[in-house]
């Protein structure tokens, strides 16, 4: 009969197998940004064949124009996951409580100078935390530490909810899922500077939107019906070869998202309307839904989506 393994060896198989899917999920990344780069030199040599032939003010050379312009901003976000899946946080313990993650634009590129900071209830800054400026990748990391023996300043209870400020010192983000101290615990939170208002009008009321914005919205919800705050939402359109990046937002305290798009992000000379699909991410990254199987064709400059996820949203992970 053979030997039941160890809890320490089952944990260090489990550590071991994750090293490898996570380097595998990079190199997958990377051979996507490779295809990325074909894409865009052959857009490039259109656009100069356009021009050459027809003029840059040509109708077809300005379509193929915005159409780099926009894959350009693909590529950012590509580049941005792929530094994304490489970070690791920094020495951690069992007297710490890490809160750390990283602040993205819309189209999923990393917010540099961004100011993240942690504040209470009425919104003063939690001094024990700090605060954190953003680098090149986006990513933040704040810390509180209790040392042995001494008392904690912060109360396990209380209700504390993450923001962030732009280079000027405007607050631009607030957190509606509060967040709570756990001490040997790591809380990662994405933060979206997106221009999109997760704001839904009246149902009665039509939004006004310019002649050539296109809207998603809808709600997220679990499967006991509850809301599903604080979870990421990317908007795709589907394509033969590559898939169109429409934008990513957060859920609202009731689950609700509204997305904002150009129709220069999807159109071509065969698309007039967008595929969408839906993709739903917790902020450790982990996947809740995707709807990239049952695609809402042909779809309209409104559209509604009301999406049921199973389990619960992880928010948290042990060290």
């Amino acid at each position: 009969m053979a030997e039941r393994p160890s809890n320490e060896e089952i944990f260090a198989k489990l550590d071991e197998t994750r090293e490898r899917l996570d380097t595998e999920r990079i190199e997958g990344l990377k051979r996507m940004r490779v295809l990325q780069d074909i894409k865009k030199n052959s857009l490039e040599r259109e656009k100069a064949r356009l021009v050459e032939k027809y003029g840059a003010d040509h109708p077809r050379a300005r379509k193929v124009a915005r159409r780099v312009a926009y894959d350009q901003s693909r590529i950012r976000a590509l580049d941005a996951e792929i530094e994304r899946s490489e970070i690791a946080p920094g020495e951690f313990d069992r007297n710490t409580w890490l809160v750390h993650g990283r602040v993205i634009d819309a189209d999923g590129g990393p917010v540099e100078g961004a100011i993240v900071s942690v504040v209470d209830e009425s919104s003063k800054p939690v001094e024990a935390l700090g605060q954190a400026t953003t680098d090149i990748r986006g990513y933040y990391e704040l810390r509180y530490v209790v040392e042995e023996g001494e008392q904690p300043v912060l109360d396990e209870g209380d209700d504390l909810f993450v923001t962030a400020t732009d280079d000027e010192g405007a607050v631009v983000y607030r957190d509606e899922t509060p967040l709570h101290v756990a001490v040997g615990l790591i809380d990662y939170r994405i933060i979206v500077f997106s221009e999109a208002s997760t704001e839904l009008p009246p149902e009665d009321e039509e939004p006004d939107i310019p002649s050539d914005a296109w809207v998603t919205r809808g709600t997220v919800r679990l499967a006991n019906r509850e809301a599903a705050a604080g979870v990421v939402v990317s908007l795709y359109d589907k394509d033969l070869v590559f898939d169109d990046h429409l934008g990513t937002t957060v859920t609202d305290q009731s689950g609700r998202f509204s997305i904002v798009y150009r129709a220069e992000a999807f159109r071509d000379l065969f698309e007039q309307r967008p595929d969408l699909y839906i993709k739903v991410m917790d902020q450790n990254g982990r996947r809740l839904y995707g709807s990239r199987r049952t695609v809402r064709c042909e779809a309209g400059r409104i559209e509604e989506f009301d999406i049921v996820i199973k389990g619960s949203v992880t928010r948290r992970s042990r060290r």
